[in-house]
């Protein structure tokens, strides 16, 4: 099962009786002095209907150093579930005798190790308390992980496209985002990391901003000096030249999608209407990087049409028109004048999809994560929130 992927398992009907002896047994040691802020209790819900995000304990384990201050609790945890017998168990916290609805933060600087509070388990035993933001923030950094591959692919495309360019600029500006990927992990809990950090990730946001105004404007003054006829220009000629500039645009809004996503690790800041904002924006540039590029293909299409080879192709049965045979040929023609048209287009075609997908995915999983779930579950295959 991969990250976040819906999970439903079945579950018996809540046992009234034993979830009060749980919270009977984490009152009397409340009473005896002790800390206990969390208790896991044995699920009794039927979760056959309900989706859930989910991670496994081993993603846990393999963040290493980056969230070791929950491990012991997590570990504990895992051994609990793991039992034979043992099922689903529900995280909650536990504030003066009574059950409260498990709360998280919405900051990265929320996150502190909690000193002298206790979690729980089903059968007694206590174990330090985790954070449960820093449990969502395992999760994130889980899905960095998990994303850094397709991001870090992507990148090797581009620098291949840069390096024959010479473009060492972008090339820099990408080696430096791809090394806090790397880093971020590590340094998540550094504030002075993230702040000198995000002055560099800002700085790339704002060139990336300006490159694509530029390249949009560029582009349109492509289309609008061949319809103005200022230039002779082969379709194979202006496609190039489209082309290379398309290359750019979908470069640039990489790279500002790209920051835009470290920006927000960066800042710790996973507020809904501050997440729901930034992937608004990189929505905005994909749909003005496709309506252009729709402008562009229609563009070269027309003048694929127009051009010599394409009225050549399409009066092939010019001298025959009034007979079958003509007419058949004009249709034959017309076809292998759509077929030449499609494949000498093929090389544009493959540029229509702008490359912010990933990072939206990103943002959206972050704000369903810190703003949506408040629920935490763990059985013997991992962690689920809801």
């Amino acid at each position: 099962m991969g990250i976040f992927d819906t999970f439903k398992k079945d579950r018996k009907q809540n046992n009234a009786a034993n979830l009060n002896e749980e919270i009977e047994l984490a009152t009397s040691n409340i009473n005896k002095g002790l800390q206990v802020t969390q208790i896991l209790v044995d699920a009794y819900e039927d979760l056959n209907s309900i989706d859930a995000l989910h991670f496994s304990f081993k993603d846990i384990k393999n963040l290493g150093d980056a969230i070791n201050t929950i491990m012991p609790a997590i570990e504990a945890i895992y051994d609990e579930t793991s039992r034979e017998g043992s099922g689903l168990h529900k995280l909650v916290t536990f504030v003066d005798g009574e059950i409260k609805d498990t709360k998280f933060g919405k900051t990265i600087d929320s996150i502190s190790p909690i000193k002298n509070e206790l979690l729980q388990l089903s059968d007694g035993k206590l174990v330090a308390a985790p954070n449960p933001t820093l449990l969502l923030l395992a999760a994130i950094l889980i899905t960095v992980k998990q994303e850094t591959t397709k991001i870090l692919g992507a990148c090797d495309k581009i620098l291949t496209f840069l390096k024959n360019d010479k473009e060492s600029r972008v090339e820099g500006d990408l080696n430096v985002l791809n090394n806090i990927v790397n880093e971020y992990k590590f340094n998540w809990d550094n504030k002075e990391y993230r702040t000198s950090h995000h002055k560099l990730v800002l700085d790339i946001k704002r060139s990336a901003e300006q490159n694509i105004i530029f390249y949009q404007k560029q582009i349109n003054t492509l289309i609008q000096n061949d319809k103005k006829a200022l230039v002779a220009k082969t379709l194979k000629e202006k496609q190039l030249d489209l082309e290379n500039n398309f290359t750019y645009y979908q470069l640039t809004i990489y790279v500002y999608s790209f920051a835009s996503f470290l920006e927000v690790l960066l800042l710790g800041n996973f507020n809904k209407d501050y997440l729901l904002e930034v992937k608004g924006k990189l929505l905005v540039n994909s749909k003005d990087y496709k309506d252009l590029f729709d402008v562009a293909l229609d563009h070269l299409k027309s003048t694929a049409n127009t051009s010599t080879e394409s009225k050549t192709l399409k009066g092939i049965g010019g001298l025959l028109l009034k007979s079958k045979e003509g007419s058949w040929l004009n249709k034959k023609g017309e076809a292998i004048n759509n077929a030449a048209i499609k494949q000498s287009l093929d090389s544009f075609i493959v540029l229509q999809e702008d490359k912010s997908t990933i990072f939206v995915k990103n943002l959206e999983q972050t704000k369903t994560l810190f703003n949506e779930c408040n629920t935490v579950y763990f059985d013997k295959d991992g962690i689920y929130f809801k």
